[in-house]
């Protein structure tokens, strides 16, 4: 579906909008479209990249420093 949309630009910038759109064949709504979907999915990736960044320091210090896979691994009665 599209929806149409109505909005205003100052002259240099629907400038830059016509020139980009004519140099890269496309129109203009396409144009903004796609910068709009690229801008988005950027946003996306920082608000994930917070999230792990908050997770991150979640589990420091639940272990002792000495304490590693290789130790875990080594002291298993199960092997």
């Amino acid at each position: 579906m599209t929806i149409r949309k109505n909005f205003t630009l100052p002259d240099d910038i629907a400038k830059q909008l016509e020139d980009m759109a004519k140099k890269r064949g496309q129109k203009q709504s396409q144009l903004i479209a796609k910068l709009i979907e690229k801008e988005a999915k950027e946003e996306d990736k920082k608000r994930k990249l917070a999230m792990i960044d908050e997770l991150a320091g979640m589990f420091t210090g639940l272990f002792p420093d000495e304490v590693t896979i290789q130790s875990i691994k080594a002291n298993r009665d199960d092997i």
